[in-house]
């Protein structure tokens, strides 16, 4: 009896110097979430109950909850709210710091700013650089977080190539490389002396121009990479000899949790360890978080079925070929509003998508489902014959998984203009570099005009057999 009271005393005793020599935080982190707020196994009604949960369990001044980006756009609800359901949810759960994703800036920049301004944790953005934004002051590169007793660094970095996906005039938008943001960055954290840094960026392990192997090498005391934007899912792998990656996948499918112990004595992360929380039919809604967003839900699903028209089809026809043609028959319907008479068309080579055999009812659900993006309807003069030549060639050459039509405009036998997505215009994700360059050197030949979504939506109010007494007003 007398030996077991000495061994818990001694096993007391080790436990207070091992706590006193080390300690610990827990973060959790979600990316590429899309909008998906509701969904079976997936959504984040549900993945709330797991991050409370975690919350609790940890103590919420020892965790941090942290997103990867491309959180405002994707769904209908998240559409409709202008991405605004999302940061509600956002500043419900408290989450402590939002990386904008490449989709965050398909909305309109002023209203990107609105949402940035909502959000009331830290907005780290440490390689964009634009004059929206940064006039207004509401974004940072990095911050120091207290938890767990310890200083922990957050750098925010996200997806390099965002301007090469919509077009925007020259100086508005600029995404800097990875590595030459760090250089910038890095001194100043350092010079805060922080126990532990994170890097949470829109990016995954290897992208065109990027590797995080690589990138670590340059900086190895970050212990932490949380990667988004390739929808992978990353329970944990070191990418260095003292650095860890993980990925929280797609879709609030999953939240990842990462446990940092630290070693005060020798002044380092001694251990990391990570998993994914995967949310399953089981799991039950955060009602809380139900009751606040309910009715934002309701009047989004009720947006969604207003009726724009129908599509009556004689025979099956493949669903981008009806995609593709509806739209290029309101961007011509859009050139006649303008004056303009646009002629012959050159359709991408993409024709995915199954089949469509029935009376299809056109409401807006319908429109965002076949045209998800926030492009823009653009005018491009090309001025030559040979710029023309060479930029079309360019691109009957190319894929592109998106939706992407050209439209010359025949006003005259030496005319060069085109109608064109801002998406083609801005090179199509790096796919189309002379439309791109020729986009950034001439912006004066640009008319940029209404996004695709309205052009399509008034083109089928105007001009469908929809009977007048169903022409609501919007």
């Amino acid at each position: 009896m007398h030996s077991t009271k000495k061994f818990y005393i001694l096993l007391m005793v080790l436990c207070s110097i091992c706590s006193l020599q080390a300690s610990g935080v827990t973060v959790l982190a979600t990316t590429d979430i899309h909008g998906h707020i509701t969904g079976t196994d997936r959504g984040l009604l549900k993945l709330a109950t797991l991050i409370v949960a975690e919350k609790e369990k940890a103590g919420p001044e020892n965790t941090l909850l942290i997103d990867c980006g491309d959180t405002l756009e994707g769904t209908y609800s998240a559409y409709a709210t202008q991405g605004e359901i999302m940061i509600k949810a956002l500043n419900f759960l408290h989450y402590d710091a939002w990386i904008p994703g490449n989709h965050e800036f398909d909305l309109n920049l002023k209203t990107l700013a609105q949402r940035i301004r909502q959000f009331q944790g830290a907005v780290l953005a440490g390689n964009i650089n634009c004059r929206t934004l940064q006039s207004a002051a509401i974004t940072s590169s990095w911050k120091i977080f207290k938890r767990g007793g310890l200083k922990v660094a957050v750098i925010g970095l996200t997806m390099p190539g965002i301007s090469w996906q919509r077009w925007r005039p020259p100086g508005v938008l600029q995404t800097l490389k990875m590595s030459y943001s760090l250089h910038r960055i890095m001194p100043e954290v350092r010079a805060k002396e922080p126990d532990i840094i994170i890097l949470a960026q829109h990016l995954g392990i290897y992208a065109k121009g990027y590797n995080a192997y690589s990138l670590l090498a340059d900086f190895p005391e970050i212990n932490l990479v949380l990667g988004g934007h390739t929808h992978v899912e990353k329970s944990g792998q070191k990418i260095g000899p003292d650095n860890w990656y993980v990925q929280a996948g797609k879709h609030a499918e999953c939240v990842a949790k990462i446990e940092i112990t630290f070693d005060k004595k020798r002044q380092k992360a001694a251990r990391i360890t990570s998993s994914l929380l995967k949310v399953k039919e089981s799991t039950s809604e955060y009602k809380k978080l139900r009751s606040l967003i309910n009715e934002d839900l309701i009047n989004a699903n009720e947006h969604g079925r207003f009726l724009l028209s129908e599509l009556k089809l004689s025979r099956s026809v493949g669903r981008h070929k009806v995609i593709e043609e509806t739209a290029v028959a309101a961007m011509k319907w859009k050139c006649r509003v303008m004056g303009k008479k646009a002629g012959a068309v050159f359709y991408s080579n993409c024709r995915k998508g199954g089949v469509l055999k029935q009376i299809i009812p056109l409401t807006r659900k319908t429109i965002f489902d076949w045209y998800r993006f926030h492009d823009k309807v653009c005018l491009v003069d090309f001025g030559s014959r040979e710029t023309f030549r060479a930029v079309l060639n360019e691109f009957k050459s190319s894929k592109s998984a998106r939706f992407t039509p050209l439209i010359l405009l025949n006003n005259s036998k030496n005319n060069f203009t085109v109608v064109l997505s801002s998406y083609l215009l801005a090179g199509a994700g790096g796919r189309l570099p002379l439309l791109h360059s020729y986009g950034i050197k001439h912006p004066e030949k640009v008319i940029q005009t209404s996004g695709i979504q309205e052009t399509v939506s008034l083109y089928l109010q105007e001009k469908q057999l929809l009977p007048e007494n169903q022409k609501r007003r919007n």
